[in-house]
């Protein structure tokens, strides 16, 4: 299933209130920092969550200075092997 880091640079916007509602079973690693499972495209989870984006003179969304990234099968770095674990289940995991 397609999975993404959703990255918030914005202090006054904490991640768990805005994912939670939407995806109980997504992995809050910080306010800064979460992953989530969706069927969706990256640009499509970015409405869903509400994130500000601006299409030619039309601005939609209500959060700011949010990224959403797809993170890929073959992803490699260091980190607690917890993540690791729900990646691996995630990529697995059907739509």
């Amino acid at each position: 299933m397609p999975t993404y880091a959703i990255l918030n640079r914005n202090p006054d916007q904490d991640l768990a209130t805005v994912l939670k509602p939407s995806f109980p079973e997504a992995t809050i690693w910080s306010a800064q920092i979460a992953f989530v499972r969706d069927v969706a495209t990256a640009a499509e989870l970015s409405n869903k969550l509400g994130i500000r984006t601006k299409v030619g003179d039309v601005e939609t969304g209500h959060l700011t200075h949010m990224v959403v990234i797809e993170v890929a099968p073959n992803y490699w770095g260091y980190t607690d092997a917890s993540l690791w674990t729900w990646l691996k289940a995630s990529f697995e995991a059907s739509p």
